[in-house]
C-alpha cells in the first residue's frame, strides 16, 4: 500500500492516472447513452406502428 502511495504523490502519474480514468468513465458513459437512444428509438417505433 506504501508503494502506491508513494506513486500518487508524483504529479505527472497522477494527471496521467485521472486522464486514463476519466477518459475510460467517458467511452462508458458515451456507450451507454448510445444504447439507450437506440433502446428509446425502438420503443417509439414499435408502438408507433400500431
Amino acid at each position: 500500500m506504501n508503494k502506491m502511495a508513494s506513486v500518487f504523490r508524483e504529479k505527472n502519474f497522477t494527471k496521467l492516472f485521472l486522464a486514463a480514468f476519466t477518459s475510460q468513465m467517458g467511452g462508458t458513459i458515451g456507450l451507454l447513452r448510445l444504447c439507450f437512444i437506440c433502446l428509446t428509438a425502438t420503443q417509439i417505433s414499435r408502438y408507433m406502428r400500431r
